[in-house]
Parts: structure tokens; C-alpha cells; sequence
């Protein structure tokens, strides 16, 4: 067990993610970003002080690009340290997500009043929606991101107020990643708008909503396959699946770590670590390590061992 720690970082470290060569890490918090390379033996190698309140970041497969989402869409070359930036429409929010093969972005955009906004998937290249592969408008408003699952097909889930029920709709789309084409459309349970996580086989989507994490079957988004509520009164932070699919990670806003059975989604292990509240979680494509930010600035990075 390691514990990472920039130099005067005292932010709240709210996303991690693994680069997929295993050798670095990226750490977002409210008070810049930070890519440690060399685990487990860490240095910052990039400092990304301007870039706080990240949502989704995503790398390519070969490690060379890190995409992040904050203000407009950025495309870090880490090879040279050079960066491209994709000014969409700055009054409205975005959303975006990477294809499993590194070389197609999907990309939404919504204005929340009145509902509204466009999907494109663009090349990683030239991320613009004038060189789209192809586009379209959106009349409802988005709850969470663009969510790529498995044979080809990404996940939207819209939301409004239906007046005569009195009540949120919230209505999961699944689209075709080729086209665009919607494949199914369904009503199903509320999530938060933390962007979700999905198993790498693309069978289980998870978000967090209240003080639950729920998880629902990508086959079938009309009823979750299973609500996990915490052993304390302490909400849900965040959540990541571990590679091999066999283990849901959640942090709680305390110290501790919680691994969930995807079988009985039962609590298979808990670890607890000394650094402060823990806000985030990651794991490593290979399945080895794992990480969790706290509210202090640092970052515990241990072996697994499932």
C-alpha cells in the first residue's frame, strides 16, 4: 500500500482512473488534476492546475490521450504535453463518452430549459460536429451521460415532468453506436447524475441516487437488478467495477472501501483507510491495484489481492 500526495494538494479528490497500460493514474479533485506515473513507485508527471470539478475522463487505448470534460471538451496529448480544446456551445451542458476501440467520441450537448440539444459521434481526431460521423437533435433533457455497453450501442437516460402523473419520467434509450439508430426505449428506476459505470461485459449499469447504488441490467432498464444500501448512515461517493466483473467498488464518505459480490451483491470485503473521507475509486485495467481518493488530497493505491 502507497499513499500519493501532491505537494500542497488539500482538495477533494473526486475522480480517478487508471491509464490502460497500468503505469499511471490520473486524479481530478477541486483544486486541479494530477496524472502519477511509474506506479507503484509514483511522480506527478502532469500537472493540470486550471482543471477542477472533472466528471468523466476517459483514455485511449494506448495511453497517448487523456479526454476530460471540464468547461469544453479536451483532448490531452501526453506524449508532448500539447492540448486541443473543443469549444462546443458554452450555455450548454455536455456530456461525452469514448467507444471500447479508442476511436470514436459520442458527444451530447442539452439546454435544460427549454429541453433541448444534439448527439453527434465524431472521431477522436476531429471531435467537431461538422465532421460527425453522424448527429442528431435531442428534444428531452439528459439525466447522465452518454454510456457506451457492449455490442456496439451506448445508453441515454431522458428525463421530464409529466404533469399528469405528477411525477419524474425518467426513460432509458439505447442507440446504436454505428448510427445512432434507437434499438429500445424503456421507462426504468431513477439515478443520479453521477456518470454511471457499467461491467466490462456490458451486462450491468450502476449509478448512485440518494444514498443507494443502483444497478440495473442493460438488457432490460425497467427494474433494477439490485439497491445497495450502506451498513451506516453514510451516503454512497462513488463506484467502479473491478475488470474481471466479479466485484462492485464503492467509497462511503468515510474511510472505508467496500467490495460487493456482483453474484449476491453482498459485501465480500471492506477496507478501511486513514487518510480522510474517501470520494473516489479506480481500478486497474489489469485487475491488480486498486485506488481511492480522500477529502484530504491523498490517494491510497493497493493491491488488490481478490
Amino acid at each position: 500500500m502507497i499513499v500519493l500526495h501532491r505537494k500542497g494538494e488539500r482538495g477533494r479528490i473526486d475522480l480517478l482512473l487508471f491509464a490502460p497500460d497500468c503505469q499511471s493514474l490520473f486524479a481530478s479533485s477541486n483544486n486541479g488534476a494530477s496524472l502519477w506515473s511509474g506506479l507503484p513507485n509514483a511522480v506527478p508527471r502532469h500537472v493540470f492546475p486550471n482543471y477542477r470539478y472533472i466528471r468523466r475522463a476517459r483514455f485511449i487505448p494506448d495511453s497517448r490521450y487523456l479526454i476530460t470534460d471540464y468547461n469544453a471538451l479536451t483532448i490531452h496529448d501526453l506524449s508532448d504535453g500539447t492540448e486541443r480544446h473543443f469549444e462546443l456551445w458554452s450555455h450548454y451542458l455536455s456530456y461525452f463518452d469514448l467507444a471500447p476501440d479508442g476511436r470514436l467520441l459520442l458527444i451530447a450537448q442539452i439546454n435544460r430549459d427549454p429541453p433541448s440539444g444534439w448527439i453527434a459521434c465524431c472521431s477522436v481526431d476531429n471531435p467537431t460536429p461538422r465532421d460527425a460521423v453522424w448527429s442528431g437533435e435531442l428534444s428531452r433533457s439528459l439525466r447522465i451521460s452518454p454510456t457506451c455497453v457492449a455490442g456496439n450501442r451506448f445508453v441515454l437516460m431522458e428525463s421530464w415532468w409529466e404533469q399528469s402523473l405528477m411525477r419524474g419520467v425518467f426513460r432509458y434509450v439505447t442507440r446504436s453506436l454505428k448510427t445512432g439508430e434507437e434499438l429500445v426505449s424503456v421507462e426504468g428506476p431513477e439515478i443520479g447524475d453521477f456518470p454511471p459505470v457499467v461491467t466490462p461485459d456490458g451486462r450491468f449499469l450502476a449509478g448512485l441516487q440518494n444514498a443507494c447504488v443502483i444497478v440495473l441490467s442493460v438488457e432490460d432498464f425497467s427494474k433494477s437488478a439490485a439497491t445497495l444500501r450502506n451498513d451506516n448512515r453514510k451516503y454512497f461517493t462513488n463506484i467502479a467495477f473491478h475488470p474481471s466483473g466479479r466485484y462492485l467498488g464503492a467509497t462511503s464518505n468515510d474511510a472505508t472501501v467496500k467490495l460487493f459480490d456482483t453474484t449476491t451483491w453482498e459485501v465480500a470485503r471492506t477496507f478501511t483507510w486513514d487518510i480522510g473521507r474517501m470520494r473516489s475509486i479506480a481500478f486497474s485495467p489489469d485487475g491488480v491495484l486498486a485506488a481511492a481518493g480522500s477529502d484530504t488530497g491523498k490517494v491510497v493505491v493497493w493491491d488488490v489481492d481478490i
